[in-house]
């Protein structure tokens, strides 16, 4: 619905950079983390008429590592968002295994129940420390039995795969089968060029990809998991309601250093330099660095890029009528059995969804 509104909070912080991690994330002192949790709620001031004429359909907390906050700092935190939104869905907040504590799920129990996104990556020790990751395979197990414990039932991990040969995905299907997350993300390794680990890897083949990742689908389907979308599972429907917002061509809300927003027709980023974050708000100014009306073209292609994604696809009626492009990428693909149609809902098939960025260039 169009009133509908996702949010999105970036909390920039990490102890320690991963070898891999492209984000905007740093090491920051407790200062400069109050004076930024500050900033956020001037920024969420200035979009207080938005606040009321939209519903808050999902409120997710990224970074960076917002489990890194303190008690106090975390308090401060969600008083501050609860006070100025009421959210009626989803609450998300993003944790390291290693910073998994009784008090910091205490203090999310009071706002609500949060699904927690833990950020596993592997349950192999020696990826963990190549990847510099700071907590190990031991971590990972007692923090999901913390968070169990601690009455939060809908708990989603992260894993990489596609790195080394001699990495396969057998650690990460037994480990799995004990712990059976509610959902998992996946994601193929990806180097970027000023990153430590892109001077210690190659860019992972083809051979390898299609390998962990047909081992790592097949492994999880035995453990009954549903694919719901390109790298995603979940087990009985425990979807992730703030990225389904997202893939479905909702409006969202980014708040906070270089979070990204749509407010359809605009897109927009916020500043990614922490000091003019600060003094823009300081002088009532949203901190907004770039932003871009897009063309009808732009937002229907959005729609087959982001839809495409999910298993259950796209409505068409929302795009009638099609233009010529469209209905010739459409009828060419289902010829080839990489697209297929339910009445009016346009999806990929599973061999589609291994060339999604085949597909992808008949809609651009």
């Amino acid at each position: 619905m169009k009133n509908n509104l996702a949010l999105y909070i970036h909390l920039p912080f990490c102890s320690k950079k991963c070898t891999y991690c492209d984000f905007l994330s740093f090491s920051a002192s407790q200062e400069t983390r109050r004076l930024y949790l500050e900033s956020l709620l001037k920024e969420m001031d200035l979009y207080r008429d938005l606040f009321k004429s939209r519903q808050i359909t999902s409120l997710y907390f990224g970074g960076g590592t917002p489990s890194l906050l303190s008690a106090r700092e975390l308090e401060y935190l969600l008083q501050g968002v609860f006070k100025r939104v009421t959210p009626r869905g989803e609450l998300d907040f993003e944790m390291n295994p290693d910073d998994v504590n009784w008090e910091t799920l205490d203090i999310l129990k009071n706002f609500g129940d949060f699904r927690i996104s833990l950020g596993s990556q592997s349950f192999d020790e020696e990826l963990l420390k190549l990847f510099g990751r700071t907590h190990g395979v031991q971590e990972i197990f007692k923090a999901v039995e913390t968070i169990r414990k601690s009455g939060f039932k809908n708990i989603s991990l992260d894993l990489i795969y596609a790195v080394e040969k001699k990495f396969t995905m057998t650690k990460n299907l037994e480990a799995l089968s004990q712990i059976i997350p509610e959902h998992l993300s996946c994601y193929a390794l990806e180097l970027h060029p000023t990153r430590p680990l892109a001077k210690i890897l190659k860019e992972p083949d083809e051979e390898l990809y299609i390998r962990d990742w047909q081992h790592l689908k097949d492994g999880l389907k035995k453990l009954g998991y549903e694919r719901y979308e390109i790298s995603s599972f979940a087990k009985d429907k425990n979807y992730s309601q703030h990225n389904l917002n997202y893939w479905q061509g909702g409006d969202y809300l980014g708040l906070g250093l270089g979070a990204h927003g749509l407010l359809s027709p605009r897109r927009y980023a916020n500043e990614r330099n922490l000091k003019k974050y600060f003094h823009r708000l300081s002088q009532g100014e949203l901190p907004i660095d770039e932003q871009i009306l897009l063309t009808d073209k732009e937002r229907r292609f959005e729609i087959f890029m982001l839809g495409l994604r999910v298993v259950e696809g796209i409505d068409l009626k929302n795009l009638f009528p099609l233009t010529p492009q469209e209905e010739k990428a459409i009828a060419k693909h289902k010829k080839n059995g990489l697209m297929q149609q339910r009445g009016e809902l346009l999806g990929m098939t599973e061999e589609g969804f291994d060339l999604f960025n085949y597909v992808l260039v008949d809609f651009m």
